[in-house]
C-alpha cells in the first residue's frame, strides 16, 4: 500500500517545480551578476575617464610651467639688463629694473619665490628678499646648462619652510653670444600643496573613499607624492615596497596602465585606474573602495532574494493547483479521449469501406489484413477471400521483376507511387495507379496501398496519342504543300523578273538612240520625256535586279562555317569605296567576334547596312560611321549583338515597323535613291540563320542598326 502511494505521487510536477525553482534562482543570480558587472563596468569607465582627465590636467600644468620658463628665456631685454647689472652690480637702476621684472612673474600665484642664480647656483637676487633656494638646485642647474633649456624638478620638502615644493629653472642666455651660453639662471619655487595638490586630490563626483594618488619609484619602493585621504601629511614620507604586487601604486610605477582590483596603502580592497604621466617619473592612481562600489547592490540583493523566494513559493502553489486540477480532470479526460477514439475509428472505417479508391492494408511481406468495400467490387472477391490473399497474387504475373523493385523502394523510402496491372478474380486485367506507404499501427509496421483504377485515363491517353499522330501527319502534308507552293512562286517570280528585263533594255536602248542621233530634230520637251522614259526604265531594271536577288536569297543553299566578321566588313568597305569618293568619311571598327554562318549571305548583310549608312550621311560635312558589338562573349541565350551606327538623317521611330519590309521607304526617292529591298534582304538573310535585325534612331540625329546571328559564339 505504501509503495502504491509512493508511485502515485506527482513526480513529474515535482521535478517541474524543482526545475522552475532552480530556473528562478539561476535567473536571479544571473540578474545580480549582470547588475554587478554593469555597476563595475560603469565605475571602471568612470575611473578611467577621471584618471585620463587628471593626467591631462597635470600634463597641461607642466606645459604651462615650461611655457613660463621659455618666456623667461625669450626676454632678451631682461637678459641684457641682467648682463649689465652683473658687470655693474652697484647700479641701483639696473637692480630696480631686475626686481620689477622678477616681481612680474611673482604676480603669478603659482610661484612662491623667484631667484636670480649665478652659474654656480649662488643667489644674486631674490623675491621675497628673505627667501632662500632649496632642493637639489645644483643638479638642476647642471642639467639645464647641459641641455640649454628649462628643467622642472621632482617633488621635495623645502628645507626652509618644510613645504612640499618643486623647482623650475630656466637659463638666461647671453644675447652677445647668439644665445648659446647662459649668463645666469632664474629659479622659480612652486608650492605643490597650494596649486598642484588640489588639482590631483579633487574628485569630480561625491564619494566617501575615492581619491587620486600621485606616486613615483624610489629605489625598491613606491613613494607617495601627495597627501592621502587616510594618512595625513604622508606626502614624500609614505613608502611601500615594490614587492607588494597587489598594490595598484606599485604596478603603476612599473609602467602598467588600466583598471584593476587591488589593495591600497591602507590594506583596503579597491578598484583602481592606473596611468603614467608622460615625460615625467610620476604615475597616477585613481581609486575607490570596493565596499563603496558594491554598497548600492546590497539593497538590490535583498529585493532580488525576496522576489526569488516569492516566485518560488508562487510556482509551488501554482504547480500544486495544477496537480489538483489534473486529478480532478483525469477521469473526465479519459472519457473524452476514449469517446473521440471510438468516433475516429468509426469515421475511419466508413472512409475505408465506402471510398471510391481501393484500400488494402497488408503486412510488410504483402499478406492482406484489411480491405474496403471498393476492393471487393473491383477484384470480384469477397472480403474473406481477399484476406486470404497476398498482394502479389493481385498483380499480373509478368510484372514480378517490377514488383520486386517497387518493394525495395518502399522499404528504402517508406513510400512509392507507381502504375501497374492488377487481375480480377475472373482473370481480366485492368491498369491501376498505386500509392504505397509504410505506416505504424501500435507496434506493427504495415503496408497501406491506395489503388485507383485508371482504365478510363488510359483510354483517354490512347485517344490523345492517336489524335496527335493524325495531327502530325496533317502538318507534314500541309508543310509539303506549302513548300511546293513557295518553290512555284519563287520560280514564277524569277521567270517574270527575267522576262521583263528584255523589253526594258529595248526601251532604254531605243530611247538613248533617239536622244543621241535625232536630238536635233526633236523638241526640248520630247528630249526631256525620253530622259524620263530612260530613267524609269533603268529604275525598273534595278528593281527587277533587287527582286531577283531577293528571290535568290530564299533559294540559295547555306554553307555554314566559321565566319570572320571583320574580314567581311573590310571586303564590304572595299566594294563600296566609290561611294566615299569626294567625301570626308570617318569609319571606326571595333572588335568583331567571329560567328557560325554563310560567308556569302553575311557579306551581303554588311554590304547593305554599310551602303545604307553611307547613303544617309551624304548631307553631313563629316560622315561618321561606327561598327562594333554590344557584348563580346556569348553566354547561354544571349548571342553576340553587332551594330552599325551613323550620324545621318535618321528616321521617325513611329515608322520603324515598316523598315525591313519589301518596297518600304521612309524617305523620298528624290532625296535618296533605292528600291526599299536592301533592308528586307538583310532581315531575310538573318532569318535564315535564326537571327533578326532591328534599329533605333532619331530624326536628324542618326540611326543605329543592330543584328544578331542565331547561336553566335565568340571565336
Amino acid at each position: 500500500m505504501k509503495l502504491s502511494k509512493f508511485r502515485n505521487l506527482p513526480w513529474r510536477l515535482f521535478f517541474i517545480f524543482l526545475l522552475v525553482a532552480v530556473g528562478i534562482g539561476v535567473n536571479g543570480y544571473t540578474y545580480l551578476r549582470s547588475l554587478t558587472y554593469q555597476v563595475k563596468a560603469q565605475k571602471q569607465n568612470e575611473l578611467a575617464a577621471i584618471g585620463k582627465l587628471k593626467v591631462e590636467q597635470i600634463v597641461n600644468w607642466r606645459t604651462e610651467r615650461f611655457q613660463d620658463a621659455f618666456s623667461l628665456m625669450a626676454d632678451h631685454s631682461a637678459a641684457r639688463t641682467l648682463q649689465s647689472w652683473l658687470i655693474n652690480p652697484q647700479s641701483a637702476d639696473l637692480k630696480s629694473d631686475l626686481f620689477t621684472w622678477l616681481d612680474s612673474f611673482l604676480a603669478n600665484p603659482t610661484y612662491s619665490s623667484i631667484f636670480f642664480l649665478d652659474l654656480e647656483g649662488k643667489p644674486l637676487l631674490a623675491l621675497p628678499e628673505s627667501a632662500q633656494p632649496s632642493g637639489a638646485v645644483h643638479e638642476l642647474i647642471a642639467l639645464a646648462r647641459r641641455e640649454n633649456k628649462p628643467q622642472l624638478s621632482d617633488f621635495y620638502q623645502n628645507s626652509v619652510n618644510r613645504k612640499i615644493s618643486l623647482n623650475l629653472i630656466a637659463p638666461i642666455l647671453n644675447p652677445q653670444q647668439d644665445n648659446t651660453a647662459p649668463v645666469a639662471f632664474v629659479l622659480l619655487t612652486i608650492d605643490a600643496r597650494q596649486f598642484l595638490a588640489p588639482l590631483i586630490e579633487t574628485w569630480p563626483t561625491p564619494s566617501d573613499s575615492a581619491e587620486t594618488v600621485l606616486v613615483r619609484r624610489d629605489g625598491d619602493a613606491v613613494l607617495f607624492l601627495n597627501d592621502l585621504r587616510r594618512k595625513k601629511d604622508s606626502a614624500l614620507t609614505l613608502c611601500l615596497p615594490l614587492s607588494d604586487y597587489q598594490l595598484p601604486a606599485q604596478r603603476a610605477v612599473l609602467g602598467e596602465e588600466g583598471v584593476i582590483e587591488g589593495v591600497d596603502y591602507g590594506g583596503v580592497p579597491v578598484l583602481a585606474a592606473m596611468r603614467t604621466i608622460p615625460n615625467s617619473p610620476w604615475a597616477l592612481v585613481a581609486k575607490v573602495d570596493l565596499a563603496e562600489l558594491y554598497a548600492p547592490l546590497e539593497q538590490s540583493s535583498r529585493i532580488v532574494g525576496i522576489a526569488i523566494m516569492a516566485l518560488i513559493l508562487a510556482a509551488g502553489a501554482a504547480i500544486g493547483m495544477v496537480w489538483r486540477q489534473q486529478r480532478i480532470l483525469f477521469y473526465k479526460e479519459q472519457y473524452v479521449v476514449e469517446h473521440a477514439q471510438r468516433l475516429l475509428a468509426q469515421r475511419y472505417e466508413i472512409l475505408n469501406r465506402y471510398a471510391n479508391d481501393i484500400f488494402l492494408l497488408a503486412t510488410v511481406d504483402g499478406q492482406i489484413v484489411d480491405v474496403n468495400k471498393r476492393a471487393e467490387e473491383a477484384y470480384g472477391y469477397t472480403r474473406d477471400e481477399l484476406l486470404g490473399l497476398n498482394i502479389s497474387q493481385l498483380r499480373a504475373p509478368d510484372l514480378a521483376l517490377s514488383s520486386d523493385e517497387w518493394n525495395r523502394q518502399i522499404e528504402k523510402q517508406g513510400m512509392c507511387l507507381f502504375e501497374t496491372v492488377h487481375l480480377r478474380k475472373d482473370g481480366r486485367s485492368f491498369p491501376v495507379e498505386v500509392s504505397a506507404n509504410i505506416i505504424q499501427v501500435d507496434h506493427d509496421r504495415l503496408l497501406q496501398e491506395i489503388i485507383r483504377d485508371i482504365t478510363t485515363r488510359r483510354q483517354a491517353e490512347t485517344a490523345i496519342q492517336q489524335l496527335n499522330a493524325e495531327l502530325e501527319t496533317r502538318v507534314q502534308q500541309r508543310t509539303a504543300q506549302l513548300e511546293s507552293m513557295i518553290r512555284e512562286l519563287e520560280a514564277f517570280s524569277y521567270s517574270v523578273s527575267h522576262d521583263l528585263r528584255t523589253p526594258l533594255r529595248s526601251i532604254d536602248g531605243f530611247s538613248r538612240i533617239l536622244v543621241d542621233e535625232y536630238s536635233a530634230n526633236l523638241a526640248p520637251d520630247a528630249i526631256r520625256y525620253l530622259g524620263i522614259v530612260r530613267q524609269n526604265a533603268q529604275q525598273m531594271g534595278r528593281l527587277i535586279d533587287d527582286l531577283l536577288l531577293f528571290s535568290r536569297l530564299n533559294r540559295q543553299s547555306m554553307r555554314v562555317s566559321q565566319v570572320d566578321m571583320r574580314l567581311l566588313v573590310n571586303q564590304a568597305l572595299e566594294l563600296l569605296q566609290h561611294e566615299c569618293q569626294g567625301r570626308q568619311v570617318e569609319i571606326s571598327i571595333g572588335d568583331l567576334p567571329a560567328c557560325e554562318g554563310d560567308v556569302t549571305l553575311l557579306r551581303q548583310v554588311w554590304i547593305n547596312l554599310i551602303s545604307n549608312s553611307l547613303k544617309y550621311t551624304r548631307a553631313r560635312a563629316i560622315a561618321k560611321i561606327e561598327i562594333g558589338v554590344i557584348q563580346k562573349e556569348s553566354s547561354g541565350e544571349q548571342p553576340v549583338i553587332y551594330f552599325i551606327k551613323d550620324n545621318g538623317t535618321g528616321f521617325d521611330m513611329l515608322y520603324s515597323h515598316k523598315l525591313f519590309g519589301v518596297f518600304q521607304r521612309l524617305h523620298r526617292a528624290e532625296d535618296y535613291e533605292g528600291n526599299g529591298v536592301g533592308l528586307a534582304n538583310v532581315q531575310r538573310v538573318l532569318a535564315r540563320h535564326g537571327g533578326h535585325a532591328w534599329a533605333d534612331a532619331q530624326v536628324d540625329q542618326g540611326a543605329t542598326f543592330y543584328f544578331m546571328v542565331h547561336d553566335s559564339v565568340a571565336a
